[in-house]
């Protein structure tokens, strides 16, 4: 069986947007009433907050729901030897725990999960207190690699 030929890339258009290499991890963070915590259930919609929680398609059918951030924290390096943080985004879902349903726009979520690997650094839907339980959480962390991220401490205020 012949192989195909390499493709041209000109017939492409444009080059892809650079995408960091495997050497770069993703966590989920969530709020709890303790504050932010790791919670990388979240990578897979398995967070605390959503096990047990049925999906809608329209947020209004949502009784009494609450509003719960998720932000995605990439860090680059390879896994025992972590160079920095990267990139940190927000997101949010609404949870009505009583009923047991919530609403999330799951594209977003995947988009904003691909912004944070790609550095992207947007926490503008974070309630000031949000910031605050982010920025503790990552200089507990690493504090080295907080405060080597500029980008980061700028975004939340540090």
């Amino acid at each position: 069986m012949d192989r195909m030929p390499p493709a041209d890339p000109s017939m492409f258009g444009e080059p892809p947007m650079f995408v960091p290499s495997a050497g770069v991890s993703l966590f989920g963070i969530i709020f709890t009433e303790e504050g932010a915590v790791v919670d990388n259930g979240s990578l897979h919609g398995r967070s605390s907050v959503e096990v047990g929680v049925e999906f809608v398609d329209e947020r209004e059918s949502l009784g009494s729901p609450r509003r719960v951030s998720l932000v995605w924290l990439a860090r680059e390096g390879p896994p025992h030897d972590l160079q920095g943080y990267l990139g940190l985004v927000a997101v949010e879902m609404l949870i009505d725990q009583g009923a047991g349903r919530g609403w999330k726009d799951l594209a977003e979520h995947t988009n904003r999960m691909t912004d944070a690997l790609r550095g992207t650094v947007d926490v503008g839907l974070l309630t000031p207190v949000e910031r605050e339980q982010v920025r503790s959480l990552l200089e507990a962390l690493d504090s080295d690699s907080f405060q080597a991220a500029p980008h980061i401490l700028d975004a939340l205020g540090a």
